[in-house]
């Protein structure tokens, strides 16, 4: 499999995430929303500007919850219909009524998907191909971008899932991230089971076509909006809050068990500084949804603390991240410890304190 452009997809990324950040969620209007004809509205951001991170074509819009009408005469038998707009009579028989119950859900998907809670988003009413589709883009790139349910299916029943009719999405994202080789993008991952299992992504060469043009667009917006805006990059600019849980979190466990005087936050830029009689254990929180990419971005600034670091003790350098890594993250964890002479390293996840 031809591996794709990295940084052509994370520029797509960012470009939405900076669009739409959660504060603009909570203050969108219907028409920001879902509009005829507006190609900036939150429902066209989420399933054609962002395309190329993960396809949830093919359904008709009441996916979106509610809609506007393009012919005002036609009314959908399956929904609530007023002079311009249709929407799912779950979400309230008044169409601003309706509204306001779909934001109040897309606010709980992004704020449990930036916390990678997947589970929480099962319940969640709004159309499964929809909301993990933005569960997704709010989730740092936490898990693989497949939404269509035949999809998943197929696919985690070839990677060796019993799938019922109780199997939950999140269980199955979950399932499917834990088989995500190492060194390979979330994105080109999606592509590659897409091409072994012989799920096509788009509909006809046509969409194809159209999709190249779209994604070129992109990829100049993303540059334009990363160079212009004085924001942290897309994982940072995300998971901001979540990073900062996980660092409570972790300072409560270290504080319990050690003692509160000897944990320090923020010490030189050190996310938790645990300094022990004949030990300095140094660690840096991570907020991806891949213990690989939380390595990645979370050695090189511990290997600085220590060159710094004047402290003769024994040096322990620990990357903290919410997941429990996968039986190939084991062994990428296993090599790097075997490359360090002079220092500990260790992976330590949320799952496996909230555990002990």
């Amino acid at each position: 499999m031809k591996k794709t452009d990295l940084n052509k997809d994370r520029a797509t990324l960012t470009d939405f995430l900076k669009t739409w950040p959660l504060e603009r969620i909570e203050k969108m209007s219907l028409d920001e929303y879902v509009n005829v004809k507006d190609p900036e509205t939150f429902c066209q951001y989420v399933e054609t500007k962002t395309r190329p991170l993960g396809s949830i074509k093919g359904l008709n819009s009441i996916k979106f919850g509610i809609y506007k009408r393009g012919d005002k005469k036609k009314r959908p038998k399956n929904a609530v219909s007023d002079d311009s707009h249709s929407w799912l009579s779950y979400f309230g028989e008044k169409k601003n009524v309706a509204f306001e119950s779909i934001k109040s859900e897309l606010i709980k998907i992004i704020e449990s998907a930036q916390r990678l809670d997947l589970e929480k988003i099962d319940d969640i009413h709004l159309h499964s191909i929809f909301k993990w589709k933005i569960a997704f883009l709010y989730s740092n790139e936490g898990f693989i971008p497949i939404f269509k349910k035949d999809a998943l299916h197929l696919i985690a029943e070839n990677l060796g899932l019993a799938i019922s009719k109780n199997t939950k999405y999140s269980e199955i994202h979950r399932f499917i991230a834990k088989t995500k080789p190492i060194g390979i993008s979330v994105y080109d991952y999606m592509r590659k089971l897409y091409s072994e299992y012989r799920i096509e992504q788009e509909s006809d060469k046509k969409d194809k076509q159209v999709n190249s043009t779209k994604r070129k667009a992109r990829k100049a917006t993303g540059q334009r909006n990363t160079s212009s805006q004085n924001r942290k990059g897309t994982r940072e600019y995300v998971a901001e809050q979540f990073h900062n849980e996980l660092q409570e979190k972790l300072e409560k466990f270290l504080s319990d068990k050690y003692g509160v005087d000897n944990v320090v936050l923020e010490e030189n830029y050190i996310d938790v500084k645990l300094t022990l009689k004949n030990e300095i254990r140094y660690y840096e929180v991570k907020t991806a949804g891949f213990a690989e990419d939380c390595i990645r971005q979370g050695l090189g600034q511990l290997l600085s603390y220590v060159h710094y670091e004047n402290d003769k003790r024994k040096k322990k350098l620990i990357v903290f991240g919410k997941n429990k890594p996968n039986d190939q993250e084991v062994d990428f964890i296993g090599f790097i410890k075997s490359q360090f002479n002079k220092v500990d390293f260790e992976y330590l996840s949320l799952t496996e304190i909230e555990n002990e």
